[in-house]
Formats: structure tokens, C-alpha cells, sequence
């Protein structure tokens, strides 16, 4: 199981919140340590769940999937994995200090990457039944 099932809870709320914030680039400007506490979570756990390992911080997670990648044989592990890798190639956002006008910045990571990437978790084979899961597959298809 690639992350607990009890993180679609927070996710479908975060993604539900920022579908029926009236600013949505306030949002994300207000809501972007809560977005990157999920989404260490989520990396965090992925990685140590498909590789046994458990990454130090998120370039370190990068280093342990661009190594082990390889290993992975199931479809939806790897799904999983790429996504993750899109995910990871944009962290910076969430780790820049800057706070000037990072919504812009924010966008294409949470709208894009973040959203692939949790999709893909929603069909994972160890999720894709679960309610948590269906409903957070249901929220991102309408953002």
C-alpha cells in the first residue's frame, strides 16, 4: 500500500476547498505549508512503502526512486512512482522561502504534478475501492 488511506481524507478536503475558494491564488499562497505537509507525507510514505527505505528529504527520495525504479513491476506501482518523480521535479515551490507571489509558482505543481499523482494513487490497486479514495477520485476529476 503506497500511502495510508487515511490521507485522501485531507487531500479531498484541501482539493474541495481550493474548487470553492472565490481566490484561488489566495488560496494557494495561504494554503502552501499545508500542501507540502501532505505532500512530504505522501512522498515520504510512497517511497519507503515501494522501496523499503526511508528517504531522508525529498531529493533523497528522487535519489532512492531514480535508483530502484527499475525494480518495480506492477503497472500501477509505476504509474504511481512517475507521477511522484513529476511531483518531486517541482518541489522547489514548496521549499522556497519566497513568498512573493507564489501562487503563479504554485499552479502547475498543484494543479498538474500533485493532482496526477494522487489520481494515480486513487486507482492504485490497494486503493482504487476504498471511500476515502473514490471520493478524492471524484473531487480531482472537477478541478
Amino acid at each position: 500500500m503506497p500511502v495510508s488511506n487515511e490521507i485522501f481524507l485531507p487531500l479531498s478536503q484541501l482539493y474541495r476547498s481550493y474548487s470553492t475558494s472565490t481566490d484561488q491564488d489566495d488560496f494557494l499562497n495561504k494554503n502552501r505549508k499545508e500542501i507540502k505537509v501532505l505532500a512530504d507525507s505522501l512522498w515520504e510514505q510512497t517511497v519507503e512503502s515501494l522501496f523499503a527505505v526511508k528517504p531522508r528529504n525529498y531529493t533523497d527520495a528522487r535519489r532512492i526512486i531514480n535508483t530502484n525504479r527499475d525494480k518495480l513491476t506492477l503497472l500501477d506501482d509505476l504509474a504511481v512512482i512517475d507521477a511522484l518523480l513529476e511531483v518531486l521535479r517541482e518541489y522547489d515551490v514548496l521549499v522556497d522561502k519566497s513568498y512573493i507571489d507564489i501562487a503563479k509558482k504554485m499552479r502547475p505543481i498543484f494543479l498538474v504534478s500533485l493532482k496526477k499523482f494522487c489520481m494515480n494513487l486513487t486507482f492504485h490497486r490497494d486503493h482504487e475501492t476504498t471511500a476515502h479514495a473514490i471520493e478524492l477520485r471524484r473531487l480531482l476529476n472537477k478541478v
